[in-house]
């Protein structure tokens, strides 16, 4: 599950070219995806937020922590900027944290329904619908434009601060 915001990969391309040359260039690079992940923590705040305000119908805490909670904690953002694409990706990692053993959760709570054995039972099976749905896409849909405008941004003030050199 992810949602990447894309940049222009030739004016990117050129700008880390350029980069390179300079003697600081590691230090402009990573300048520069400091710049683009920050670009991407407007998403990823909202997807946060959206997953910790799922509701739960579960009183307490189980063992192993709420899952609302630990998806929320997995919520990244990564900033690539070579080969064929570059950008920033927000995403959820989902191998290693969440409780339970429930790795393909965020998908699943993204998706609205949860399909699970009833009451422990492996022949009987139900669909669990959860609401709201779409927890990821929505927020996704709503900052992709304002994203990709930073994105823009980001890659534009690095251009300037080369072209003053």
């Amino acid at each position: 599950m992810a949602r990447a915001i894309s940049a222009d990969v030739r004016q990117l391309r050129d700008l880390t070219r350029r980069m390179r040359q300079e003697a600081d260039g590691k230090q402009l690079r990573k300048d520069l995806m400091a710049q683009m992940r920050k670009a991407g923590e407007p998403l990823a705040g909202a997807v946060r937020a959206n997953v910790r305000g799922l509701p739960s119908r579960t009183p307490g805490r189980r063992r192993g922590g709420s899952l609302r909670a630990k998806i929320a904690q997995r919520v990244k953002v990564k900033a690539t900027a070579g080969g064929k694409w570059a950008g920033v990706v927000v995403f959820v990692a989902q191998r290693i944290g969440l409780p339970r053993g429930f790795y393909n959760a965020p998908r699943v709570l993204n998706r609205g329904q949860w399909r699970h054995p009833a009451w422990g039972r492996s022949n009987s099976w139900v669909d669990q619908q959860i609401s709201p749905a779409g927890w990821f896409d929505t927020p996704a849909k709503a900052h992709y434009k304002d994203g990709r405008e930073a994105a823009k941004r980001a890659l534009d003030d690095m251009a300037r601060r080369l072209a003053g050199r």
